[in-house]
């Protein structure tokens, strides 16, 4: 899917905002359970968001946006993205249940907005895919883990796939990391090598999970965890043009 030309400076990153704007009491999750520095964590993503992103600038936000489960539970989250400063690009994280129809949701975008879903975006000359991933770690295991990376292997494949080859850079977003350890080779790393991609960013995690998982180079590759807590809730800058 190819969007308007325009001279894009910077790119940035950040993964599960979890965000429960205007959702009903039911479906809201106040995410300082997971302790204090989640308080008023929406306000702080603003904050930092409005100090470092310009209007020529790209966000990349790798999944797990709203706790919505419907259509219209994230529009009020795609609202306020859409105030904020730059170009957005997201792709499905694995709690992100209002991902359902993507002719429904694309004919509700903003402008700003984009999704990855089995395509790329290009903005410039840069292209965006990628897909969700799955968890090397996931506890039902066996047959289900193997089945569920398969069939997100495609999906990736499917992705990378539209990449026109006359772009200069190319990024991919994951929600789940894309190897079980940083710089471990895994058949996802493999495809992105394959089509060769220069900066993969991925979130998910959380906590003490993500001290294993610090910024690596694999080949031509440069992944990078950006889930919000782990960058203190604040944009972290991907590739500069200038």
């Amino acid at each position: 899917m190819t969007k308007s030309v325009n001279d894009y400076q910077k790119v940035w990153a950040i993964g599960d905002l979890h965000l429960s704007i205007g959702l009903s009491p039911d479906l809201a999750k106040p995410m300082d359970v997971f302790g204090d520095h989640w308080l008023d964590h929406t306000a702080q993503i603003e904050e930092a968001w409005q100090a470092k992103v310009g209007p020529t600038d790209i966000v990349l936000l790798p999944g797990d946006l709203c706790w919505g489960n419907k259509l219209e539970d994230v529009l009020p989250s795609l609202d306020w993205l859409e105030s904020l400063p730059g170009q957005k690009i997201l792709c499905r994280g694995n709690h992100d249940n209002w991902w359902q129809s993507i002719r429904r949701l694309r004919d509700s975008l903003p402008a700003s907005i984009h999704l990855i879903h089995n395509d790329c975006v290009v903005l410039g000359d840069m292209a965006f895919a990628g897909s969700r991933g799955w968890s090397f770690y996931d506890q039902e295991g066996g047959g289900h883990q193997a089945k569920m990376i398969r069939r997100e292997v495609l999906r990736l494949e499917a992705s990378l796939s539209k990449i026109p080859e006359d772009v200069r850079l190319r990024f991919a977003l994951m929600h789940f990391p894309p190897f079980r350890e940083a710089g471990e080779e895994s058949i996802f790393t493999q495809l992105l090598a394959k089509y060769q991609i220069n900066y993969c960013v991925y979130g998910h995690l959380h906590g003490s999970d993500c001290c294993r998982f610090q910024k690596v180079s694999m080949g031509m590759t440069e992944f990078q965890l950006v889930s919000s807590d782990y960058l203190d809730f604040s944009p972290v800058n991907i590739y500069n043009k200038y």
